[in-house]
């Protein structure tokens, strides 16, 4: 593949982000009136294992993730969802063909398909009973919005009454 280069978002006239997940500052005159020519920013892996780099923002040092910088200049966010996920599940391939945004819920749902995480963070499928319609949730966030309440109280809720019950009028099981 080709690699493409486009501004960062919010830096256009400093920094490119490119196609393939590299970041570069352009050239330039710094603050000071010194020629400041284009560089290739070196990537560093954080703590959560994903790459970033030091750029300069207002006059401060910022550390920004890498796959953000690339979501936000060449994947198209219509639903404006809040999180990047890779795809392939490699926190280091930042290729924009392997990112998309998501929804907190869908990042999860992915790891946990994926074997990205442990089961202790593995959504919980919500089977419901309204009358004679029985619908299973793939998560208490999706149960809980059918429902039109927050997360919090169902969760709270289950949390005192257990994993089988009844809340407002529907008759819950969480599944294994």
């Amino acid at each position: 593949m080709k690699e493409i280069w486009k501004p960062v978002v919010g830096l256009e006239n400093v920094y490119q982000v490119s196609s393939l997940g590299r970041v570069k500052r352009l050239k330039g005159f710094s603050r000071k009136g010194t020629f400041i020519e284009e560089k290739i920013l070196k990537q560093n892996v954080n703590h959560k294992g994903y790459l970033t780099v030091h750029i300069c923002e207002k006059e401060r040092r910022r550390i920004r993730p890498v796959h953000r910088l690339v979501a936000e200049a060449f994947v198209e966010n219509p639903l404006k969802k809040p999180q990047v996920n890779h795809k392939n599940g490699n926190k280091l391939d930042n290729r924009c063909e392997n990112l998309e945004w998501v929804y907190n819920h869908e990042n999860v749902l992915h790891a946990c398909r994926h074997g990205l995480i442990t089961d202790n963070y593995r959504p919980k499928r919500i089977k419901a009973t309204m009358g004679d319609h029985t619908i299973t949730f793939d998560s208490i966030d999706s149960f809980a919005k059918y429902l039109k309440v927050k997360p919090p109280s169902f969760s709270q809720y289950k949390k005192d009454h257990g994993n089988k019950g009844e809340y407002r009028g529907c008759k819950y099981e969480v599944l294994p």
